[in-house]
This record gives structure tokens, C-alpha cells and sequence, in this order.
């Protein structure tokens, strides 16, 4: 005869086990902060002594808000973030090979995300379509410590086409030898302003250095302790600093535009203001001069 002591724990298990059958096998916790490694493997969960392979392998496997980092030097691939994270390369080659595509796509999947990429190297070996191209609902991305080189479209492209106000924040960062646009500003809805500041970077050997263009939306731009040197020196037509529209505004203070085919060009409209603290010169055909000064208050 079962002891009734043992009946009741038997009824008691029952319940538990119908529970733990109804939970999905994919439903356990995502991680506040994971890990990548060059010798990782994405079916892992992605923790320090387990870390994944590829950003794209973690993303899934990392919570809202939280953060993937660089164990070690590796080739972490393309990825596609959709929501709220940090990624940091710490101070181990962290790199992305994006041969024919973009190498880090921004393009939240509810409103408002904000991302922050530090310590990257992105590399489009000639044929990348943009290191990074930002889309939709990102409030704020932060872009640090980071090289960007290789792509055809742009180093760094902003065209978001949702909200009303989008700012990217570039420090310490270097965009070069893109055949295209070094950085690119150009929201692609009229509802949208695209604000961007770069400071303490350099934006060199691109087919275009700087492009804030508000044919469609309103872009503002802020240049500060930051050299755009030779651009066009390869390719493309070589404007260091080009606003294109009534409503582009880039205001440049301590930075230095040497040595591109244009310095300066503000097309229908646009305007580039100088704090007069600017270093503008030995541009090969037409250094250009800002169309207004700003006072320092």
C-alpha cells in the first residue's frame, strides 16, 4: 500500500510536469551580455565559456538593451540589429567582411531603439555596399572607435525613413578609402530630421567625404576636431564638405579640409556655417568658403 505521504507528492508532480511540457524548448531567458569569440561556435549560448561565432549568432541570444563583446581577435560577420544593444570590440580586432552587402544594417523593429557600435573594424573590400547603413527607428546610434573602409555606397549612411528626429553620435572614428560617400546624411522622409555630430575623426579618401543632403527630409550636421583630407583623390567627385538643400546645415568648428578636389559645395540652398576656427585650404580645384560664419557666444 502507497503511503499517503507519497500520493500527495505524485499528485503534486503532475501539474508540474504538464507546465514544463507547455513551455516552448526556444523560450529560455536571453542574456543581458554575451560573448563572441574567433574560435566560437553559434550553436552555443553565447557566455563567456561558451562563446558564439558571428554578432549575428549573439544578437538572437542577447536581451533588449543589452551587450555582445569581443572575447578575442575574430571575423564576426554582418548583422542586422533590430533592437536596442551595444556591441564592443573591446581591444581585439573585432571585424566584419561585408563583400556585397551592407556590414551592419540598423533598422529597429519597434520605435526608438538605441544601439551603440564601438571598436569595430568593417571592411567591404571593394564591392560592401555601406559599413553602416541606418534605417528606421533608431533614435540614437553611437558610432566609436571604429574603422570603416572599403564600401561603395557609403562608410557610414543615414537614411531613416521613420519618426522625427534621428541622431547619430561619430567619435574617434575613421571612415576612408570608400568609393563612395564617407558619411552620408540624407533622411528619406520629409517628417524627419537627421542629426548627426562627428567629432575627433577622420574622413579621408573617399569619393565624397561628407554628404548631408535634404532633398527629401531636413539634415543638420555638426564637424568638430575632425580632418576630411583627399577625398576624390580615387574616385568619385571629390567634395570634402557638400550640403544639398535649403533645409542641410552643416556647421564645422576646429576641423581641417585639405587636399580633396572641392573643399567646400553648398548646392540649392544648403548651407555650410564655420566658427571661423576651421583650417580650409590646398584643395586641388576650388577650396569653397562656408556661405555664413557663427559667432561663438
Amino acid at each position: 500500500m502507497v503511503p499517503r505521504a507519497a500520493q500527495r507528492a505524485a499528485r503534486g508532480v503532475a501539474p508540474l510536469l504538464l507546465i514544463a511540457a507547455a513551455i516552448p524548448a526556444g523560450a529560455s531567458a536571453q542574456a543581458t551580455r554575451t560573448w563572441v569569440s574567433g574560435v566560437g561556435d553559434d550553436a552555443n549560448p553565447c557566455s563567456r565559456t561558451a562563446p558564439c561565432k558571428t554578432f549575428a549568432g549573439a544578437i538572437s541570444k542577447t536581451a533588449n538593451g543589452g551587450e555582445i563583446d569581443a572575447l578575442d581577435d575574430g571575423g564576426f560577420g554582418a548583422v542586422t540589429i533590430t533592437k536596442s544593444i551595444t556591441i564592443d570590440g573591446g581591444r581585439h580586432l573585432a571585424g566584419i567582411l561585408a563583400s556585397g552587402s551592407n556590414g551592419i544594417q540598423i533598422a529597429g523593429s519597434s520605435s526608438n531603439i538605441r544601439v551603440t557600435l564601438r571598436g569595430l573594424s568593417l571592411n567591404g573590400v571593394g564591392s560592401g555596399l555601406s559599413g553602416i547603413r541606418i534605417l528606421g527607428n533608431a533614435a540614437t546610434v553611437r558610432i566609436e572607435d571604429t574603422d570603416i573602409t572599403g564600401f561603395t555606397v557609403a562608410g557610414i549612411d543615414s537614411v531613416q525613413t521613420d519618426g522625427t528626429s534621428r541622431k547619430v553620435q561619430i567619435r574617434r572614428t575613421d571612415v576612408h578609402g570608400n568609393s563612395g560617400i564617407g558619411v552620408r546624411v540624407r533622411p528619406n522622409n520629409a517628417g524627419i530630421t537627421g542629426k548627426v555630430v562627428i567629432s575627433d575623426s577622420s574622413i579621408d579618401d573617399n569619393g565624397i567625404g561628407l554628404a548631408a543632403d535634404a532633398s527629401i527630409g531636413r539634415a543638420k550636421v555638426t564637424v568638430r576636431n575632425t580632418t576630411i583630407d583627399d577625398n576624390g583623390a580615387v574616385s568619385g567627385t571629390g567634395q570634402g564638405v557638400q550640403a544639398t538643400g535649403a533645409n542641410a546645415t552643416v556647421r564645422l568648428s576646429n576641423s581641417s579640409v585639405t587636399g580633396n578636389l572641392i573643399g567646400l559645395e553648398a548646392l540649392t540652398g544648403g548651407q555650410i556655417l564655420s566658427f571661423g576656427n576651421n583650417i580650409i585650404t590646398a584643395n586641388e580645384l576650388n577650396n569653397g568658403v562656408p556661405t555664413g560664419p557663427i559667432a561663438f557666444s
